[in-house]
């Protein structure tokens, strides 16, 4: 509690006081309708679980009976021994400091909604102001199968939609009314293996608020291969999950301890960041208890092979730290969440990662064990020291992954391998060669052009051995039109930078970059691909006008804070202006005389004009300043 504090719930997560996300993880007692299971629920049971096992939840199992009365009597009224029981585990929980679930544990709760609405009522409106306290209304609905002959085994959703959710609704509405806003796990279809089916018709009582959907499973009836798709599902819905029940054995609650599918599923709940608790906190004489012998004073000597595993997986959770490197590549930082401590995280704990590029800069890519080129990633649960990077690149580049961390955003044409290798870029290998025919083999990027502006393409390229020739060219879509004249650049075995500016004249639209290679066999590396826009070009339209117009004068006059623009063009022409940013300022019509007028307003500055005929061919282009 003290690191945590009042819980909720948000979309599919459970978090903290500060908004980060929390996993419990602790013991299920076994519920109270055996009186030697009653022992366990004592204050030295609930601090040895805290200090020596460092688990921060208890769950008190207070049996109700069940099973048209095929169990011993369970709980009836406040203050008998089941509800006695219960409260002195919520006390000690409290004054230790750790999360206690109060479990209405029945299989057919549904059946007695009087009792429990009368029960959670007065629970709810006692601890309403201690955040401690979880309320679970409804252990395990069962089928026909099991004790409940009104229950349809074949349609869960039915059983869910008829049964357990209006029974549920009535519930959680008992403790919402009461001022209670404490977590509240409801049970779901069949031994809650069905939390999917029940989240995809959710409860909506009390606004569907800080509400958890329970799943149970035991590791060697139930692998995660199989099981798993359910919790998967209710993630999916938007809503959180919590394991209040599992055992490292069978369903029987017997049998040897399936430690590796166990981990399996411990690794599966992390990465959704699920809390649990495992059944039986008692010496119950089956296989899914966690001691071997009397534990019951709080001395937790006798283990099982089940309670050996359980206490040093909590111990490891709740004691080990690792630490991820962060590191940066350029200009920007990285942030984390959780924001961790120094650097360091819990065991099993995701870690997401974003990188925050610095004002002029854009994210690239991540390497290390991180990888991908969105500037947010999650970590897989930490199990071991992890170091990653985020580089940065100068902002302005229209190329994605330039710097090939792999080949996302990239196409290939031709029979060639590539592979990222040490930092050197991107290795070209394994290329099956036509001689005199570049074009036989390329790698290439379709980008986004715009008219008349001017471009600039830089790249860096070196060889694996001896020298060769590498053609790059930017194309139409289909490569049939040329759009610069191709760049011929003599590579090395040193990595050497190489540059080339083109003017795209054509309508606005994609081109294809494209290095060329298909002549030549052996290994060569390609890295830091940059295209910039430079803005609008002021030569392409002069070279395109005839002679008689490039020697006609034409003028511009600064008047009461516009322009007025004048020269021998026809009437129906157009004069636009473009601040330096290539950003239209204002287009105006040429009367007949060829007189054109900006508006006042104009601020001094940077600008180019560009006049169109009534065709819309550009017949004149000039920049020009504006001074106060």
């Amino acid at each position: 509690m003290a690191e945590h504090g009042a819980l909720k719930v948000d979309g599919s997560m459970v978090l903290d006081k500060n908004n980060e996300p929390v996993q419990l993880r602790g013991m299920s007692l076994y519920w109270t309708l055996e009186e030697n299971a009653r022992r366990y629920y004592n204050a030295n049971v609930v601090r040895s679980l805290w200090s020596e096992w460092k688990g921060n939840v208890i769950r008190a199992a207070m049996g109700v009976g069940g099973c048209k009365g095929s169990w011993k009597p369970g709980y009836s009224s406040a203050g008998d021994a089941h509800d006695k029981a219960v409260e002195d585990v919520v006390t000690a929980a409290v004054a230790t400091g750790i999360y206690v679930i109060i479990d209405w544990h029945s299989h057919e709760a549904h059946n007695q909604t009087s009792a429990a609405q009368a029960f959670f009522e007065r629970v709810a409106a006692k601890y309403k102001d201690t955040p401690n306290v979880i309320f679970e209304i409804y252990n395990e609905p069962i089928d026909i199968s099991g004790c409940e002959v009104d229950f349809d085994n074949a349609n869960f959703a039915k059983t869910w939609s008829d049964k357990i959710k209006p029974y549920s609704e009535t519930i959680v509405s008992a403790i919402r009314n009461k001022g209670a806003d404490n977590l509240i796990i409801l049970g779901t279809p069949y031994y809650c293996l069905f939390p999917g089916t029940a989240a995809a018709n959710p409860v909506t009582a009390g606004g569907g608020k800080n509400l958890l959907y329970s799943f149970h499973f035991y590791a060697a009836t139930h692998p995660v291969a199989q099981r798993s798709g359910e919790v998967s599902k209710a993630i999916s819905a938007g809503k959180a999950v919590f394991v209040s029940e599992f055992g490292t054995v069978a369903s029987t609650g017997d049998g040897t301890p399936n430690t590796a599918e166990t981990d399996k599923w411990f690794q599966f709940l992390d990465r959704n960041q699920i809390g649990w608790a495992n059944w039986s906190f008692s010496n119950m004489g089956q296989s899914s208890a966690v001691f071997s012998g009397d534990a019951s004073n709080g001395s937790f000597s006798s283990l099982s092979a089940s309670g050996t595993y359980i206490s040093n997986k909590l111990k490891q959770y709740a004691t080990t730290t690792f630490t991820v490197t962060a590191t940066v590549d350029g200009k920007g930082k990285i942030t984390t969440f959780p924001s961790g401590s120094n650097g360091k995280f819990g065991y099993g704990v995701p870690v997401t990662l974003t990188a925050v590029a610095d004002p002029g800069w854009e994210f690239s890519n991540w390497s290390g064990d991180a990888s991908g080129n969105t500037n947010t990633v999650k970590l897989s649960p930490l199990y071991a020291n992890a170091s990653v990077k985020a580089v940065f690149v100068e902002g302005g580049n229209i190329i994605k992954n330039g710097k090939f961390n792999g080949t996302d955003n990239w196409g290939k044409f031709g029979t060639f391998s590539t592979t990222t290798d040490g930092g050197q870029g991107l290795k070209f290998d394994n290329i099956t060669a036509t001689a005199g025919d570049p074009k036989s083999v390329y790698l290439y990027q379709e980008v986004p052009l715009v008219q008349n502006h001017k471009y600039k393409l830089t790249f860096k390229a070196k060889t694996g051995t001896g020298t060769r020739k590498l053609i790059v060219a930017v194309t139409s879509t289909n490569t049939v039109t040329a759009y610069m004249t191709p760049l011929e650049a003599s590579l090395t075995t040193t990595m050497s930078p190489y540059s080339t500016e083109f003017t795209f004249t054509r309508a606005s639209g994609n081109a294809r970059v494209l290095f060329q290679c298909g002549d030549q066999a052996g290994a060569w590396y390609l890295d830091d691909v940059r295209l910039e826009d430079l803005g609008l070009s002021s030569t392409v339209v002069r070279d395109a006008v005839s002679s008689s117009v490039k020697r006609t004068p034409w003028s511009l006059v600064r008047t009461a804070g516009g322009v007025q623009l004048r020269g021998p063009i026809e009437a129906g022409a157009t004069a636009a202006f473009y601040n330096t940013r290539g950003k239209l300022v204002g287009r105006v019509a040429i009367a007949a005389d060829g007189h054109a007028a900006l508006s006042a307003g104009v601020p001094a500055g940077g600008y180019l004009v560009v006049v169109r005929d009534r065709a819309g061919a550009e017949v004149h282009k000039t920049r020009f300043s504006l001074v106060d």
